[in-house]
């Protein structure tokens, strides 16, 4: 049934529907990945009233693709079910014309993407978010994240050794949409506790410190930690005394002050922040960065001595961390005789 204008709003808000989202749109973010192709992805936001057509046209844009073949969506996730099918020409001829607010959408839900029934290129599509808004000018629409390079539209050929490496260097990928980052850890965090196992039973520690420590050096070159300050918004480090002192001195505060105004105890004695995100972190940079905290200054820890013996705090931190995401990642590609133990 339609809400009245004093009903309460429907989204849950607990205030009257004219005061909320009655002059307000749908807005949907759609995250984007192929199948089979692991070093691409993007993120496209649209709103109720725009169509799949529009959807497509954007993917075409991402993908940096010609628009010259036969497209369909697959609704319900399962490719070729013609009952779920929307599809169209490349000149948005078909049922693909259909607006987002007509296909009563649920957040998280998946569909499909097939371009080209030839070649039958394929994409997971979720929606990620839907919200609410009446400020579209001040609001990005279309394309709005692109990470990686996309999968060729028609197949590369490649004739000597140097086109080859640089083929690979250039789709040498790594995720740092945190999105993404903390939804895959959720969902492999099985997988993730069953490579823990195999590198406890049967992974050497010197082995595996040297391997950790190369995977780290080449990804940790092409994430900008202070770019991202993740860890500062949703952990805190541990503070010794020595931290306490530099910070409180910096902040011409007395340590007492300090830890009063600042920290609090754990159960283990140890003192942490008493709030996230950091007290120290100022639009996402951290004022004190010069004088950060010991710990924050070693964070990720994979270059420390015997990796093993830190992995559940590795996995608790791949879902915060873009470094420790693709280094674990990565490890698990270099020890690939991992699954058959599991």
């Amino acid at each position: 049934m339609k809400a009245g204008r004093n009903d309460p709003c429907p989204c849950g808000s607990d205030k009257k529907y004219k005061k909320c989202c009655l002059n307000k749109i749908s807005i949907y973010t759609f995250a984007v990945t192929p199948h089979n192709f692991k070093h691409f992805n993007c993120s496209i936001r649209l709103t109720e009233d725009d169509t799949l057509y529009t959807l497509h046209i954007h993917l075409q844009e991402a993908l940096e693709w010609d628009n010259d073949h036969m497209f369909s969506f697959f609704m319900d996730n399962k490719i070729w079910n013609r009952k779920s099918e929307y599809s169209a020409n490349p000149l948005g001829e078909g049922s693909a014309n259909v607006s987002m607010k007509n296909l009563f959408l649920k957040e998280d839900q998946k569909f499909l993407y097939v371009f080209d029934y030839g070649d039958e290129h394929c994409f997971q599509i979720q929606l990620a978010k839907i919200e609410k808004s009446d400020d579209l000018d001040n609001l990005p629409l279309g394309l709005i994240e692109k990470n990686g390079n996309a999968p060729e539209q028609y197949e590369c050929f490649v004739e000597d050794e140097e086109d080859i490496e640089n083929f690979l260097i250039a789709h040498d990928y790594l995720e740092t949409n945190l999105e993404i980052i903390s939804k895959s850890s959720n969902e492999r965090s099985a997988e993730n506790w069953n490579f823990r196992a195999f590198l406890k039973m049967y992974g050497g520690p010197k082995d595996i410190d040297e391997e950790v420590r190369r995977i780290n050096d080449e990804v940790s070159s092409r994430i900008d930690c202070t770019d991202c300050g993740n860890c500062c918004q949703t952990i805190s480090p541990i503070l010794l005394e020595d931290d306490i002192a530099k910070l409180s001195s910096r902040l011409s505060l007395s340590k007492k002050e300090f830890i009063e105004k600042h920290l609090k105890k754990t159960e283990d004695g140890e003192f942490v922040f008493n709030k996230a995100p950091c007290p120290l972190l100022l639009e996402n940079r951290c004022t004190q960065y010069d004088c950060r905290p010991s710990d924050c200054e070693s964070f990720p820890h994979l270059h420390k001595d015997i990796f093993v013996s830190r992995l559940m705090d590795v996995i608790s931190n791949c879902s915060v961390c873009p470094i420790v995401f693709n280094v674990y990642e990565r490890l698990k590609d270099e020890f690939p005789e991992w699954k058959k133990k599991f």
